[in-house]
């Protein structure tokens, strides 16, 4: 196999091994309170063991996360959402160092896309094997009102409506066939990486350096792979751009387009400038999921190229300070 069908062999698994663990994860505080706290061990977790197994190691946590729905208690329930922010820290801090290991400077910016939108492909996974599950379950589980509670809450919050709030109530067997199948997918995953190649590629950027040791995304994510060859350094500062320019946007359209109280209880105002509907809903998703890409990738690549000799301290800090953020 030659070196450029080895590395795009490689990346590949890579971002079929991250689709498979993030599909159907839930996320608790718990599991972000120790995805920030692991982030500050993950680079000597890699040091020890090497990208390949790091990244085995976190697919595991995402198995032992989902087994926990077929025997639900309090505790493990906790617990394993704290093994599952463990593995998100693991997973990000040798998914950079794989992606170093198997990319050159000439080819980082279009391999950390094509993994990203592969890896992205778990959302539509995920929503595939909720829509069948939901289509062959008995349609009287699938939903309940309880009269009773939703007035009590809209009486707390003041608000009253002709038609009563529904709920979503699953059956046990619903939930067995859930996580049955999102514990069969992770568990491919662990395989994935078993089975992922270890072999660096010739002068690839972690060699150079190493001393003693939704839909919305998979397009961006094809778009900066193929401006990746026709533009120097697309990935960098070009896409930085494009991501500040689409998060700009996206915060003017839901300030003007969503009711100021919105966000805080249910309500009939009337919005700023835009009506809210089904179409502003489904531009702004577009949006956001096309940010979120050009950020991703922008990440992946700065933190690839631009301290070399500290590749995975600053893959985790970069996790930490973002996840510190999404609690703050």
């Amino acid at each position: 196999m030659s070196t450029t069908l080895f590395e795009l062999f490689s990346i590949v698994l890579l971002g079929l091994g991250q689709m498979c663990i993030m599909t159907g994860y839930d996320t608790q505080a718990i599991c972000y309170a120790a995805y920030m706290g692991a982030c500050l061990i993950a680079p000597l977790v890699l040091h020890i063991l090497s990208p390949k197994w790091t990244l085995f190691l976190s697919s595991v946590c995402y198995t032992l996360y989902h087994i926990g729905f077929f025997y639900l208690n309090n505790y493990y329930y906790y617990i394993s959402c704290a093994i599952m922010g463990v593995g998100f820290a693991l997973f990000y801090t040798g998914h950079g160092a794989f992606l170093t290991s198997h990319s050159t400077r000439e080819t980082i910016q279009q391999n950390s896309a094509l993994a990203w939108s592969i890896a992205c492909m778990c959302m539509l996974v995920g929503s595939a094997t909720l829509a069948i599950i939901f289509s062959i379950t008995d349609p009287s589980t699938k939903l309940a009102v309880d009269s009773n509670e939703i007035g009590r809450i809209n009486s707390d919050l003041n608000v009253t409506h002709d038609n009563p709030h529904s709920y979503r109530q699953f059956a046990d067997r619903e939930i067995y066939l859930m996580y049955g199948t999102f514990t069969a997918i992770s568990i491919c995953a662990n395989i994935i990486f078993i089975l992922i190649p270890s072999r660096e590629i010739s002068n690839c950027i972690e060699g150079k350096n190493k001393k003693n040791t939704s839909f919305y995304k998979e397009m961006v994510g094809a778009i900066i792979t193929c401006m990746s060859y026709r533009i120097p350094d697309f990935g960098l500062r070009p896409t930085m751009a494009i991501g500040f320019c689409l998060s700009l946007l996206i915060i003017l359209f839901i300030t003007a387009s969503v009711p100021a109280w919105s966000t805080v209880k249910p309500n009939n105002d009337v919005a700023w400038l835009i009506q809210p509907s089904f179409t502003i809903s489904i531009t702004i998703a577009f949006a956001i999921g096309m940010a979120d890409s050009c950020v991703n990738n922008t990440r992946n690549v700065i933190c690839a190229l631009a301290m070399p000799e500290r590749r995975p301290q600053t893959y985790a800090i970069s996790k930490f300070y973002q996840n510190y953020e999404g609690n703050v």
